[in-house]
């Protein structure tokens, strides 16, 4: 498996964003293409608490009964990537697009 193009999020990238519903929780991640172009991707853990400890932890099985928080923690995260891809759509489009200034209204009183 190729793995030299991919973005581990245990490798100390943070994420952006967080979406949870109850225990099932997605994190959002920016990946770059060699190309420069960036997009969000999200990966989802369920939170569960050890019995004998009483630490939290996190895992990415689930279980049948986990199966609705699952589907809407992905809409969820698939809705806030969108958000996201389109905020860089526009700054993208705005570094590149051609900006008019109009003078203020005390300047355009001098003219």
């Amino acid at each position: 498996m190729d793995t030299k193009n991919k973005t581990n999020p245990k490798q100390g990238t943070k994420p952006v964003a967080t979406v949870r519903e109850g225990a099932i929780g997605a994190s959002i991640f920016v990946a770059q293409s060699p190309d420069g172009n960036q997009s969000h991707y999200f990966t989802m853990s369920r939170c569960w608490k050890n019995q004998t400890s009483g630490q939290f932890k996190y895992t990415d099985r689930m279980y049948p009964r986990n199966a609705e928080a699952v589907a809407k923690v992905a809409e969820m995260a698939a809705q806030k990537c969108s958000e996201l891809d389109a905020g860089i759509d526009q700054d993208a489009s705005a570094m590149t697009s051609p900006t008019t200034l109009e003078p203020r209204a005390s300047e355009q009183a001098a003219l």
